[in-house]
């Protein structure tokens, strides 16, 4: 099968067929055979490109399938030639292959041992440059990087190199807010599982947590609970959604703005389950809720007629009362 054809089948094929026919189809087509493999990585750019588009589709939404490129031999080396090329839409597409694997735990770690963010990624967060190709290349090595930030080892190395690009949590959210939007960014239409990923080893970071909330990554959030619909990798975006928010949910500061962000509503909504919402997001959603409400609790126990007038909820003035009330009862 020549790698155009090969990556037209991939882009048209449904997803749902079984893991082992793309396996068999695009091994039998390209890397088994040890001389076609090699024809095709120092062929023409757009045969490379072409073959880094397939390999990115094929590592799209499936972790068996990103092992079986890394594992096939001479693949990972010519992906990592292809993207350090001067070609920029071979580039891009080898980037974008590089993405898609990241977003695999064991991938990442492949991808760790092969250096691929000293020698691939790091560079590109320092190139300079404009246009929707170079803010699409940019885009996928801050994310794979994140991506590959959550593997063991992954945050000593990533973390350092994020930390020098100054941008990389405002276009992380920016990109968020496209993906729920339907919007393209850098010319891509970014699923959404593809931006929470990167997004949860971003807000583990303690340091990163105060500038994501001012970016409006709550808001946002609050948004992917309360669209959210049953579909293909549906559950795990919700519980990463749900585990961000209660990785963040224990600094006060932030609570006001939780409740403030219509999350509470959303929160309620998925502890019914009237969406078909997996067991272990509803659970999640229950304990989020007691906490975000325990406020209510501590307010109303306040009031309480066994206190009287010697509560000191009672002796505080209208102005405070009101500002206490108005956190504890969030009219969103």
């Amino acid at each position: 099968m020549p790698v155009q054809a090969m990556s037209s089948f991939v882009l048209n094929e449904s997803n749902e067929i079984p893991n082992d026919m793309f396996t068999r189809k695009f091994f039998a087509a390209c890397v088994d055979d040890r001389a076609r493999l090699s024809t095709t990585w120092s062929g023409s750019v757009e045969a490379r490109y072409q073959a880094c588009s397939a390999l990115s589709e094929l590592a799209y939404q499936n972790e068996k399938i990103c092992m079986a490129i890394i594992n096939a031999p001479g693949m990972l080396d010519a992906i990592r030639s292809v993207a350090n090329g001067r070609h920029v839409g071979a580039r891009n597409a080898a980037i974008s292959a590089l993405n898609c694997m990241s977003r695999s735990i064991e991938a990442a770690q492949a991808l760790i041992h092969a250096r691929i963010v000293e020698e691939v990624l790091t560079p590109i967060l320092s190139e300079k440059g404009r246009g929707e190709k170079y803010e699409a290349r940019v885009a996928r090595a801050v994310l794979a990087i994140a991506n590959i930030m959550g593997a063991k080892g992954g945050y000593e190395i990533c973390a350092p190199v994020l930390a020098k690009y100054p941008n990389h949590l405002e276009m992380a959210v920016n990109i968020l807010g496209h993906s729920l939007n339907g919007l393209k960014w850098g010319g891509i239409l970014f699923a959404l599982y593809s931006v929470i990923i990167p997004m949860s080893h971003l807000s583990a970071i303690k340091e990163n947590q105060a500038r994501l909330v001012e970016l409006g990554m709550i808001e946002k959030l609050a948004r992917v609970l309360r669209e959210w619909q049953p579909g293909h990798l549906s559950d795990s975006v919700m519980e990463r959604v749900l585990l961000i928010i209660l990785s963040i949910n224990d600094q006060p500061e932030f609570q006001h703005r939780i409740r403030l962000s219509g999350l509470i509503a959303g929160l309620q909504q998925i502890q019914l389950g009237l969406r078909n919402e997996p067991p272990q997001c509803r659970a999640l959603a229950e304990q989020l809720l007691s906490s975000l409400l325990e406020c209510h609790v501590a307010v109303c126990m306040g009031q309480h007629a066994r206190l009287g007038a010697d509560s000191p909820l009672m002796l505080l003035d209208d102005f405070v009362s009101s500002l206490i009330l108005d956190m504890a009862f969030p009219m969103n």
